[in-house]
């Protein structure tokens, strides 16, 4: 007997000329009929692959950056209402940022809003901390977010303190 597969019991030649098909089915198969399956079997797993990498690229997410802004809250415990507001030019840098906290107005310096990443923008976060008196005091912190459904995939946070101070905290 002649093997056309190493392994031992698929396809056995019988000396008639028909190929003995796998294992679980006895029957004998003729070579073109298992040709054939073999080629279906193929263009069945070619279309397959190819949905699969079709679908990976039929669309995209894209960011889309706001240009202005305006948040309000209401607040939490001690914090009281905030409001931050803030407008971009057309080159995407921020020209103005306002935070209305603690019964203040408190604009962003010019040198803090030219370190801020002039990346897409496509969400804000806000949170408060009641900080300590000599560190500042009460804290709010504005995270600018760039991401998409997925995740978020880039952030930056402003911290503003009750005494006027400002500082970036983390950036991408």
């Amino acid at each position: 007997m002649h093997f056309l597969w190493p392994k031992k019991g698929l396809y056995q030649r019988p000396q008639h000329g028909l190929i003995t098909a796998l294992p679980h089915c006895n029957k004998p198969v003729r070579p073109a009929v298992m040709a054939r399956t073999m080629k279906m079997k193929t263009t069945v797993i070619v279309a397959v692959i190819l949905l699969i990498a079709g679908s990976a690229i039929a669309s995209r997410e894209g960011v889309l950056p706001f240009s202005e802004f305006k948040i309000q809250s209401e607040g939490i415990g001690e914090s009281g209402a905030v409001t931050v507001e803030g407008k971009k030019d057309s080159a995407g840098n921020y020209q103005m940022i306002l935070v209305k906290a603690f019964g203040k107005t408190i604009e962003i310096s010019e040198e803090l809003l030219g370190k801020i990443p002039s990346k897409y923008q496509n969400g804000i976060q806000l949170s408060y901390e009641r900080g300590y008196e000599v560190l500042g005091g009460r804290t709010i912190y504005i995270m600018f977010l760039s991401g998409f459904t997925s995740g978020n995939r880039e952030s930056f946070v402003i911290e503003v303190t009750e005494k006027g101070q400002q500082s970036i905290l983390k950036t991408p």
